[in-house]
């Protein structure tokens, strides 16, 4: 015990020299913790700030059905449950956003420059710009403004230090010497700031669209949902979100748009199809009228009239056949002409319910819609277009094969119903002599 105490002694003086001379410095931390303030401080002010907006689509799915998509799909070949990736890859593509943007006014940037750095002004802007001729070549070019005096000048920066200025006048057309022409226009619900440089910028919209492109998040919720969830980042929150609300909007557009082509085409067909329908109707009571005239049908035995009702009946059968073997030769010429099923008729429309040849052409409507996924992601050399394009072509062909030989078939049962018509006609005649001697 005796010798512990001094050996703590000796620590707790060695503790306190290390103490003294760390004190001794003060000034430096004091120095430091200024530096390490005013450097967050300058972090915090001269950094952009990066916002994320999100927003949320539902993809209809077979459980989700309302009565309007069941008498689509009845109607047409149209089906409401939808492939979550080739809808994903559909709002991510180059054309969707590209109509989205063309709503927006991102054709054109403003700024406003600080001492140190410049900030996009978005909807706050003091002016704005209406294009009257430019040129590729002008894109991407910023053309700086100052505001003097309640005037704004142009401002062209010389090689030197000096700087050009030019008047500008509201609402009046300006020509810059790179033959760019624009009008610039009072914005009265925002001011200017005196001696304050702005400046604006004509994008490519090209770029734009490739910028959007890769910055868009879309994923799905959860893994049992089928909500996709959209995010857009950028250092103007409001912009991120008109953008969203832009590709949400068109994309439900582009869907209500395919909706009503498929119901007016399929309505067009039905009317139509009512309309020759009506017309054999009407010449076909002109016939029967002018039948009953000449063979004075007045009172019919038994026999006689159960051959009447048979040639009746019969003449049902081949108005339905008729219909149905002009819808073929509407699908065969359909498949011959388009690379796509968005505007066909469906066989159901008709009450044709033949499984083989439903199946070919919901086969083929596949295909197409596959290849339509990937041709919003890939370039059309890509190996994976050509292997659809092969399946479509030998989807097509089996279809249009199938399609030939119901014609024949249908033809061939036209055919045989005219012969019977004729015999039940002729033994119909022999039984109203029979009666009238």
């Amino acid at each position: 015990m005796e010798t512990n105490t001094p050996l703590k002694q000796e620590d707790n003086l060695e503790v306190k020299k290390l103490l003294l001379k760390l004190f001794s410095y003060w000034y430096v931390y004091v120095i430091f913790f200024i530096l390490a303030i005013v450097s967050v401080k300058l972090y915090l002010r001269y950094t952009q700030t990066i916002y994320t907006a999100y927003s949320t689509v539902l993809i209809r799915d077979a459980k989700s059905k309302s009565n309007a998509d069941v008498l689509l799909e009845e109607l047409s070949l149209f089906n409401s449950s939808k492939n979550i990736a080739n809808e994903i890859g559909i709002i991510t593509s180059y054309n969707m956003i590209a109509n989205a943007l063309e709503g927006l006014n991102f054709d054109i940037s403003y700024y406003e420059e600080g001492r140190i750095k410049k900030h996009e002004m978005y909807k706050n802007c003091p002016f704005s710009i209406d294009i009257v001729y430019f040129e590729d070549q002008h894109l991407d070019k910023e053309i700086h403004l100052e505001y003097n005096n309640n005037y704004l000048f142009l401002v062209n920066h010389l090689k030197n230090t000096e700087k050009q200025r030019k008047k500008i006048i509201f609402d009046d057309t300006t020509t810059l010497q790179n033959g760019i022409k624009f009008i610039c226009r009072r914005v009265p619900e925002h001011s200017f700031r005196e001696y304050n440089t702005y400046s604006f910028r004509l994008n490519n919209i090209n770029t734009l669209i490739k910028q959007r492109v890769y910055k868009l998040r879309v994923s799905l919720i959860d893994k049992e949902s089928t909500i996709l969830k959209l995010q857009s980042s950028g250092p103007i929150l409001q912009k991120e979100i008109d953008f969203l609300n832009a590709l949400c909007y068109q994309y439900v557009q582009s869907d209500l748009i395919e909706k009503n082509n498929i119901a007016q085409n399929t309505i067009l067909f039905i009317d139509k199809q009512l309309k020759e329908v009506t017309e054999s109707l009407q010449g076909a009571e002109s016939q029967l009228k002018n039948f009953r005239k000449s063979n004075m049908l007045m009172d019919l035995s038994l026999s006689a009239t159960n051959l009447y009702q048979k040639i009746e009946e019969l003449n049902k059968q081949k108005a339905d056949l008729l219909v149905k073997d002009k819808y073929y030769h509407y699908l065969l010429e359909y498949i011959e002409k388009n690379n796509n099923l968005n505007n066909l008729v469906a066989p159901s429309t008709m009450g044709i319910d033949d499984p083989l040849l439903i199946n070919l052409i919901a086969d083929l409507n596949k295909l197409f819609l596959e290849k339509s996924a990937l041709e919003f992601s890939v370039s059309e050399k890509n190996p994976s277009i050509n292997t659809v394009n092969r399946k479509i072509n030998s989807q097509k062909a089996a279809l249009v094969e199938n399609v030939k030989n119901i014609i024949a078939s249908s033809d061939i049962s036209i055919n045989e119903l005219d012969k019977r018509l004729l015999e039940a006609t002729a033994t119909f005649q022999n039984c109203r002599i029979m009666n009238v001697n």
